[in-house]
């Protein structure tokens, strides 16, 4: 007989497999999609409630991680999708356009957070994602905080490098409004360097400042012909379409150039009566930096993309643009993997144009930056810390593409998030590094079976018609129905660590509901599930009232049970659960007394019987003596085992005496 008289308990702040946007569980068991993503979204959280049908509880959820989902979900490159476990059955889930449809049909408006008392002032410059992101997280901490941008509107390169049809303006300001409505002050048309420097701000009274002024110049390819009449720069052909400025474009558009940009650029100027479209850039189809997705619209609008060439020159005709000589690109990046483009100067090609849009890359004017010299590398650039962002002007932060260069705006966001971060632990005087090596994307040690999953056919993402997007800006991308929202989050395998329940030998540990329920009849104390879980989620306490467990094998029929060891190669005597000295007699008796599971066995004798192999394997011989189908559990590790007392090695029988007995080989033959 044994007496258990202790049980575990469980602490749900720990526990990976309970987390629900809850900032301080433990993070080094993030599903993987979460782990990938820079602001650590809780994806599986919000696919399970669009599951459930709860589209308010999933766009709150959603906001909790990022303050301003509706633009992200439109324009994220989603490479969360690329970590998704479900890839590795079928195809990954559509986080992005769950995404999109958990705000859609939320009924919910946006909530104005209000702020603590005010605390010390700090400074933004720039009202970019890294800007606006920054602000809105101090802001909610209390900061009083003044946005100082360029332009005369909020959103950087949001609102004037994005095309409408991508990113609709009207949501854009009904995000971006959020800012305002939590008492930020926001001081448009200022130019730092020019009408605000850094000793200004230290004058007025700033604790801090956070510069994130992007990157809202076009670079340019200095080669011959570039200033000519009909040469236009990408950024600034952009900026003119969306604020509807008037543009003198041609029917034949070359745009030069392989990213994002080139796409957007080509697409808008499609939309602008351009027939004849052309994308020409260095990099071979598979190495291109655009997005696949944006690629296959380009396509699929008509947009020609030409590989492997580079500009030469531009041709004059009448003081104007006719055409640009390409020379064939043989690599882009040298060895080590650096910008070094090299050609074959006598494989050349012209074509003609009426208008070339040169989209090769985006810069800062740095110069009316450079105040404080400080601020620069040896090489010129911007300089911080790569982790806290700190400059080496103490109480100034440099975030976003202007530090360090052109990414997407869920980088910048996240960048904005940890400046606020690091000026807040600045302001209040504490380690600017302490704990914070989840920022940003990162590794995950969960483990996931997909063994036994069914396949399921990912839903498509809708768009708008070709035909129905020329001569106007409407979205493109489309949201799901909400049933196929609701199919496309069955999908998902709700990645979690589940360790706990996968090691008890008694299944008293169950997930349900993304909490743990622990059955305490059927504790034995063990403690696997301590030893298992990596988040320390588990306590040993006592019990208010012990519990007894065990039979006697005199219970039984001894010639069945002599028998029924004999079938199993075992010896009676040997010990089958060296943790609780569990004989195999005991364990014979309860399979003679009807036990059908080695969970069965556990309650009825207290052997743990599923510690190791060598522990399931004489328990399921024993079952299959008698007769009884073994079907092994979903994630059960050692079902599959087959060790018998042939299999271990005399070092191993001398380490545990009485656990392998020698004589058992001398009582039962080997059958092979």
């Amino acid at each position: 007989m044994k007496v258990v008289t202790q049980v575990v308990k469980w602490d749900e702040k720990k526990c990976t497999g309970a987390k629900m946007g809850l900032e301080e569980n433990a993070r080094g068991n993030m599903p993987f999609c979460q782990a990938a993503c820079p602001m650590h979204i809780d994806v599986r959280g919000y696919i399970r409630l669009i599951r459930e049908r709860k589209y308010d509880d999933a766009a709150q959820l959603i906001r909790r991680y990022v303050p301003f989902p509706r633009i992200l979900e439109r324009i994220c490159p989603h490479t969360c999708e690329l970590s998704c476990k479900r890839g590795e059955i079928d195809e990954p889930i559509a986080i992005n356009s769950l995404k999109r449809s958990a705000n859609e049909y939320a009924k919910i408006s946006i909530d104005t957070v209000v702020p603590p008392p005010p605390k010390e002032q700090v400074a933004i410059i720039g009202a970019g994602p890294a800007g606006l992101t920054a602000a809105y997280y101090l802001a909610k901490e209390g900061y009083l905080v003044t946005i100082f941008e360029k332009l005369d509107i909020l959103g950087g390169m949001m609102a004037v490098g994005i095309p409408k049809f991508r990113l609709p303006r009207d949501l854009l300001s009904a995000e971006t409004k959020v800012i305002q409505d939590m008492g930020v002050e926001i001081t448009t048309g200022v130019t730092f360097g020019e009408n605000i420097t850094l000793a200004d701000l230290k004058r007025q009274g700033y604790e801090a400042a956070f510069l994130a002024t992007g990157l809202h110049y076009s670079l340019r390819l200095n080669i011959e012909g570039e200033n000519l009449p009909g040469v236009l720069k990408g950024l600034e052909f952009l900026k003119a379409a969306i604020f509807e400025n008037q543009i003198n474009i041609g029917k034949r558009v070359i745009v030069i150039g392989g990213g994002n940009v080139a796409i957007d650029v080509a697409l808008t100027a499609k939309r602008l009566g351009a027939k004849d479209i052309s994308i020409v850039c260095l990099e071979k189809r598979d190495e291109m930096p655009a997005w696949d997705n944006e690629i296959a619209q380009a396509l699929e609008e008509g947009i020609g993309i030409v590989n492997s060439l580079g500009p030469k020159r531009f041709l004059e005709t009448d003081g104007k643009l006719s055409g640009i000589e390409f020379q064939r690109c043989t690599s882009v990046l040298d060895k080590k993997g650096v910008f070094s483009p090299r050609y074959d100067e006598t494989d050349v090609t012209m074509m003609d144009a009426d208008t070339a849009i040169v989209t090769i890359g985006q810069g800062s004017d740095l110069s009316v930056n450079n105040e404080d010299g400080t601020l620069f590398s040896s090489t010129g650039r911007l300089e911080a810390d790569p982790f806290t962002l700190q400059s080496k002007i103490e109480w100034v932060f440099l975030g976003g593409d202007a530090l360090y260069g052109p990414k997407t705006v869920v980088e910048a966001m996240a960048s904005g998030k940890r400046a606020a971060e690091s000026i807040k632990r600045y302001i209040q005087g504490e380690d600017l590094s302490a704990d914070r090596e989840w920022d940003g994307p990162s590794e995950t040690d969960l483990q996931v079976n997909t063994e036994g999953v069914s396949p399921s056919k990912r839903c498509s993402v809708h768009t708008l018609p070709v035909n129905q997007r020329e001569g106007n800006c409407r979205e493109v991308n489309l949201v799901f129905t909400k049933q196929e929202a609701e199919e496309e989050a069955e999908r998902c395998l709700s990645c979690e660590c589940r360790m706990c329940e996968t090691v008890c030998p008694t299944r008293a540990i169950e997930i349900v509901d993304r909490r743990t329920v622990i059955n305490e009849d059927k504790c034995v104390a063990c403690f696997k599930c301590v030893d298992a879980c990596q988040q320390n989620a588990f306590t040993i306490v006592s019990r208010s009232e012990p519990i007894i467990l065990g039979l006697d094998p005199s219970e039984v029929d001894q010639a069945q049970l002599k028998e029924l060891c004999m079938k199993a190669h075992l010896h009676p005597r040997q010990i089958i659960c060296l943790c609780t000295e569990t004989l195999v007699s005991e364990v014979a008796a309860a399979v003679l007394k009807g036990a059908k599971t080695p969970e069965e066995i556990a309650l009825m004798t207290g052997a743990w019987t599923g510690c190791g192999v060598y522990c399931i394997a004489p328990i399921l011989r024993l079952l299959k003596a008698h007769g009884v189908e073994i079907v092994q559990p979903k994630d059960d590790r050692w079902y599959n085992s087959t060790a018998s007392i042939w299999d271990v090695s005399p070092e191993l029988a001398k380490k545990y005496p009485g656990y392998y007995l020698e004589e058992d080989k001398k009582v039962f033959r080997k059958v092979e």
